[in-house]
């Protein structure tokens, strides 16, 4: 399903080509530590890049955790090792300081003759801080320290997809418009088609921000190959200025990195022409994990205790590890995109096997030297394999233990589907509101409720309405339940992608959700036995609408037509989006690559959803995923309230 074998490899030569012009900076034998969320261990892990070493004068990739400062001291004093070099995450703000960069101070305060560079990878394409801030190298004991801002524009995570894991995204393309924001993902969109060695010739977006997104690469492909302009920054160091992206352009770009092996589909939605599912519980394994626990890119927050199957004492219990959950473990390749019923029956299968395996060992009384040498042979990777069934299986039980055996989170699935089915019991759904206030659920869990009940069902009756915000204001302190009575404002804003002081021209109603829902298809009885990898069961029986329009992006028949068709004069994709399409080179073959990006980002479950269409319907069809960001419901909500607090 995702592109050729050397895609990664591609992509890699940009990373490969950053990473080397920065370390450059401290010529000499040195160890990199870096943090697992800034995705560049798992990128160069994926492409198995073998000569980077060497050219670098890497003598070792380490990740920056807890023990990095032992660990440096200890490269210093026995391999008199001079140079490290820290690589800080993404997910920062400048006042906050770097995550990571107390590690870099203490190691300075007990390093004797230790060099440090940073390397800082930052938040997105639209944010305010892209380049190193300076002013963090303040103090004294820092005046030595090296700063660089490391730019990667998409990074690899697995072989089928790709992430700005610019969390920002939403925000800056829609709440508040930043237009810098658009072009600059039209910068990283040209940079990735000359990294990809491809072409897109068929332009093809679903919404309002995606479709000036269009507009402006179709402009660009007026040239006969295009090519991203270079980067300024302003004097203060922190504000990128992609206004020189000039979209009048007819420069004409280096050679791509390899020669172009043919046409390509570029496919952009706006998040905000599907709204619904992000707002619905995940029910992949993969979704499971990100709900229950965090994930940023492919490594996984979990507490300590947890993966060690035991109780623990109260500060193991506070102990968070983090673990790498990709496809190079077999086990989670096949769970992540299964339903976590069949996920589960899928990790006792593995079990059982491994109980059978162990079961077949030589006994000492009668064994045989051969029987014992091959017995041995497969010894070594059936240990990897215990310790990730091991694994998988305690984050099962623990996921289980809050969701499946608990009654409440049973309750707000039902509730869930009543309400995708426009259905709903007001006075059940009021009940199980207060229920949330009486246990203290996450305001944002409550605030994906009331959204997903006003999207789909129309208004909440002002008696239902009074009596949950009472609770709310009874039950949280001010700074909480002041987001909860943002509630209105942010479905107004989220539905109309204006603020709420403008007029109005885009609006959900209850009749529109109906008339989607049963034209698109997206609600079905699901039963885990009879079908494992349909589209219907990342979400136990819902098909993500994001996915519906993907198959009809991905078709060659006439695309807008088959997503603006109107009945009774309503629209079938929400808030009246529209669809628009730019073909820049006609070819009899209908091109058999596509890249994919949710401007926005994207849930996990929902992916899983996509590559089921993709499997299903255009098995042919090489596809790679590029999201702004992969998104839970919460961070979604989040990213709403941000901006409506500023007004």
């Amino acid at each position: 399903m995702g592109w050729e074998p050397g895609t990664a490899n591609r992509l890699a030569r940009h990373v490969r080509d950053e990473l080397l012009n920065k370390l450059s900076r401290l010529p000499g034998e040195k160890v990199i530590f870096a943090e697992e969320e800034t995705g560049v261990l798992r990128f160069l892990e994926l492409v198995g890049d073998r000569h980077f070493d060497s050219a670098a004068n890497v003598s070792a990739w380490c990740p920056l955790d807890e023990t990095a400062v032992e660990q440096a001291l200890k490269y210093e004093k026995d391999e008199q090792i001079e140079n490290f070099v820290f690589i800080l995450g993404r997910r920062v703000a400048v006042e906050m300081g770097l995550p990571g960069f107390r590690v870099v101070e203490s190691f300075k305060r007990r390093t004797r003759r230790g060099k440090v560079l940073i390397l800082y990878v930052p938040s997105g394409p639209g944010s305010s801080f892209e380049r190193f801030p300076d002013s963090l190298l303040s103090k004294e004991i820092l005046d030595d320290v090296l700063g660089e801002t490391l730019d990667l524009g998409f990074l690899a995570i697995e072989d089928d997809l790709l992430t700005l894991d610019w969390k920002g995204s939403r925000r800056e393309l829609w709440l508040i418009y930043y237009s810098n924001s658009v072009n600059a993902c039209a910068h990283e969109l040209v940079q990735l088609e000359n990294l990809l060695g491809t072409r897109f010739t068929v332009l093809r977006s679903v919404g309002d921000r995606a479709s000036r997104l269009i507009e402006k690469l179709a402009k660009v492909g007026k040239a006969s190959k295009r090519t991203p302009p270079e980067k300024k920054v302003f004097t203060n160091g922190l504000d990128l200025n992609y206004q020189s992206f000039s979209i009048e352009t007819d420069e004409v770009a280096p050679t791509p990195i390899q020669s172009d092996e043919g046409n390509s589909l570029l496919l952009v939605m706006d998040r905000s022409v599907d709204i619904v599912t992000p707002l619905l519980t995940q029910w992949t394994y993969e979704g499971m994990l990100d709900e229950v626990f965090e994930m940023r890119n492919s490594v996984l927050e979990v507490e300590k205790r947890i993966l060690q199957g035991e109780a623990g004492g109260p500060s193991e219990r506070k102990t968070a590890v983090r673990q790498k959950m990709t496809n190079a473990d077999p086990i989670f390749r096949e769970l992540r995109d299964l339903n976590f019923a069949v996920a589960i029956n899928k990790i006792g299968n593995v079990a059982t096997g491994l109980r059978d395996f162990y079961a077949t060992r030589p006994r000492q009384e009668n064994a045989d030297i051969n029987e014992v040498k091959k017995f041995v042979e497969v010894l070594g990777s059936k240990k990897d394999e215990s310790y990730s069934a091991s694994m998988h299986t305690a984050l099962a039980e623990e996921i289980s233990a809050r969701t499946f055996e608990d009654e409440f989170v049973r309750k707000r699935f039902d509730l869930e589907r009543q309400m995708v089915d426009g259905n709903i019991d007001v006075q059940k759904a009021k009940e199980f509101l207060l229920e949330c206030t009486g246990r203290q659920e996450s305001l944002y869990s409550q605030l994906r409720m009331l959204l997903l009940w006003k999207f789909t069902n129309g208004p909440i009756p002002d008696h239902a309405a009074n009596e949950i915000s009472i609770a709310v204001h009874r039950a949280y302190p001010f700074g909480m339940w002041s987001s909860f009575d943002y509630a209105d404002t942010i479905f107004d804003y989220i539905t109309r992608h204006k603020s709420p002081s403008r007029p109005s021209y885009m609006k959900y109603d209850n009749f529109s959700w109906l008339l989607i829902k049963s034209h698109w298809d997206l609600v079905h009885d699901y039963d885990p036995d009879e079908k494992e990898h349909g589209e219907e069961a990342p979400y136990s029986g819902f098909i993500p609408l994001s996915a519906k329009i993907m198959d009809c992006g991905l078709r060659e028949r006439k695309f807008p037509s088959s997503v603006q068709q109107t009945i009774a004069k309503k629209p079938l994709v929400p808030g009246g989006q529209s669809a628009t399409e730019k073909i820049l080179s006609r070819s009899e073959a209908w091109p058999n690559r596509a890249v994919i990006v949710v401007l926005g980002g994207v849930t996990r479950s929902e992916l899983s959803a996509m590559r089921a269409v993709i499997k299903n319907h255009h098995p042919k069809m090489r596809v790679l995923f590029a999201p702004t960001s992969i998104i839970t419901g919460d961070e979604f909500i989040e990213s709403s309230i941000y901006e409506v607090r500023g007004w």
